[in-house]
């Protein structure tokens, strides 16, 4: 071995989680070079000398938490225009804000976005906001990878192609942040952006193979009057709605809008014969839960993706619409909203739902180097202290993943680590002062918001 090698040991780890079920490995050993993992094994069974060895024996491992969809520097916000509607609540109070915020607002409402990630155990996030740069520098300085870029609203936001962030940030510093294209919705984009959004982004794949891919982050379908918008944005803009589109996946299908690398929001509203288009066009999903309950929409169809074959993720939606980024609460959420609105016991238990808060979100976002504690995958790891109360008893391995879903708080993750890099260590973020951003953060949200 020629880089700097750590062996983690602690009472389990949880791997596999490429596969929808997920093992737990007893007195596991995971052994590190440089930035992968190079072993997974019981520690006592890994003939390697590791330079550093570090102890966890009150501990499970896993892999990083990966957020599928989000904004991060709407923690600006949390708390504002709470208990609207979705329309209202984007017209009347978030977008009017918004148009006050400056780069420095983003900048350090990105950055308390990456720290409350990575204490709540997330070392992978997908946002989609205002002043791209200013998230990669904060995600990047906090330690935590960033999927991110320039949104697009036609009218509003114009559609910009990211030269300078691709150059700067796509892939670099060990994979820390790639660039993704963003356009809003189809109720606020064109048809033409749209489809010179995706021409961009399917020659950036083919003409940079040894690139990671970019992708497409839109939302679709979060609410039951989507289609009202959509047929009203297109009356404001003059253009038309295909006759036969009587839903926002058939629209974004008749539009040629639909890839292999789309990753829809949301995807809540959508019929059978949706879901067959979005399965037969490649299309990515993130479950957000939490955000679609609090703005009153309903439950997506999140088993017939899955049995569709469709790449599906779990998301926190933003701080404003879900007041948190703590993915142990939507991972709960999911798995008890879908029992109770389809009701079936059965529907996604919890190592299916662990393997969409890891493996499948970053799937989703064209990561495949994240998301499972095996051979050749980045060391993303986070150790959670089952020394609790509320995670006993633990009678089987089975319990333990159980008690990830429905017990476990992000408060509970003691360590993490990106990329073989400890960037927690004992609930204490190591790469920025958290007094000092708290006190920051404050300050400008205060300012931000007396501006309304």
């Amino acid at each position: 071995m020629n880089s700097e090698t750590t062996l983690l040991k602690a009472k389990y780890a949880i791997h596999n989680t490429s596969s929808p079920s997920p093992q737990v490995l007893e007195n596991a050993g995971v052994l590190i070079e440089g930035n992968k993992i190079v072993e997974v094994n019981q520690w006592d069974k890994m003939d390697h000398t590791a330079d550093t060895v570090v102890d966890l024996p009150h501990h499970v491992l896993m892999p990083g938490l990966v957020n599928a969809h989000s904004h991060a520097a709407m923690t600006l916000f949390r708390g504002y225009a709470d208990d609207l509607p979705l329309q209202e609540w984007l017209n009347d109070y978030i977008w009017p804000i918004e148009r006050k915020m400056t780069p420095e607002d983003v900048l350090i409402g990105a950055k308390l976005a990456a720290i409350e990630a990575l204490m709540s155990g997330t070392t992978l996030f997908n946002s989609q906001y205002w002043h791209p740069r200013q998230e990669a520098l904060a995600f990047r300085e906090v330690g935590v990878r960033l999927l991110c870029g320039p949104p697009t609203l036609s009218g509003m936001a114009e559609l910009r192609f990211p030269h300078d962030l691709i150059s700067e940030f796509h892939g670099k510093n060990d994979d820390a942040v790639r660039i993704s294209m963003n356009p809003h919705a189809p109720y606020t984009v064109s048809p033409d952006d749209y489809q010179k959004i995706n021409e961009f982004v399917r020659d950036f794949n083919l003409k940079h193979e040894t690139l990671p891919p970019m992708i497409v982050h839109t939302h679709i379908a979060e609410a039951d009057d989507e289609m009202k918008a959509i047929r009203s944005f297109a009356e404001r803009e003059g253009f038309s709605v295909p006759a036969d589109a009587e839903t926002p996946v058939q629209y974004m299908n008749a539009i040629n809008a639909l890839t292999d690398f789309t990753l829809a929001a949301h995807a809540i509203e959508v019929p059978a014969s949706d879901i067959e288009i979005l399965a037969k066009t490649g299309v990515s999903v993130s479950i957000n839960t939490e955000s679609n309950m609090k703005l009153a929409n309903r439950a997506a169809p999140v088993q017939e993706y899955l049995n569709a074959q469709m790449k599906v993720g779990l998301g926190t939606d933003s701080a404003c619409s879900n007041n948190t980024l703590d993915m142990f609460g939507t991972m709960k959420a999911t798995a008890i909203l879908q029992k109770g609105f389809f009701h079936l016991a059965t529907r996604l238990p919890a190592p299916q739902i662990i393997h969409m808060a890891t493996y499948g979100g970053a799937q989703a976002m064209g990561w495949t180097e994240v998301g499972d504690l095996k051979r050749g995958m980045y060391a993303d790891i986070i150790a959670i202290d089952l020394n609790k109360p509320h995670l006993h008893p633990i009678p089987s391995t089975q319990t333990l993943l159980s008690h990830i879903v429905y017990a476990a708080k992000g408060s509970d993750v003691s360590d993490a680590m990106v990329g073989g890099k400890w960037k927690m260590r004992n609930r204490t973020v190591l790469s920025v002062n958290l007094e000092e951003v708290l006190n920051q953060f404050e300050q400008e949200a205060l300012a931000l918001l007396n501006k309304r």
